[in-house]
């Protein structure tokens, strides 16, 4: 399934009730069962959120990745923009869930004046980038 096809669906039911009807499960239970397998890997989105984010004018952004001597709930994607710090819980659409470490890390990072967002799509950093008064490419 395309990531432009996933980001017509606003929940899981109306996921279900697609493939359902479209005849690509026989029923509902059945096209639960599938849902996992039909959406990319949480890698790929943030590969594509990353690459936009570099692609923007005073941009530097990077993928974190948990170590043995980092602490827990750090945003996937991390960086700076225009002097400003934005963090990016990078989560498969309609699948992935925040955990508790995660808030609280988030929680933390706002303290300190920092911005977290939770998202799935380049055009949701989008959106953010420009509720935030930050150039994008359109």
């Amino acid at each position: 399934m395309t990531i432009k096809t996933l980001q017509k669906f606003g929940s899981m039911a109306e996921l279900v009730h697609w493939l359902v009807n479209t005849g690509r499960a026989p029923d509902h239970a059945a096209a639960k069962r599938m849902v996992p397998s039909l959406i990319p890997k949480e890698a790929k989105f943030q590969t594509a959120i990353l690459q936009y984010l570099n692609s923007l004018p005073h941009a530097l952004f990077w993928k974190d990745s948990a170590g043995a001597y980092q602490s827990g709930g750090h945003p996937d994607i991390s960086g700076v923009m225009n002097g400003r710090y934005f963090g990016f819980e990078v989560k498969r659409p309609l699948l992935g869930r925040v955990s508790p470490l995660q808030e609280a890390f988030h929680e933390q990072i706002r303290q300190a004046g920092g911005q977290v967002y939770v998202v799935s799509y380049v055009d949701e950093v989008r959106e953010i980038l420009l509720q935030n008064g930050v150039e994008v490419n359109e």
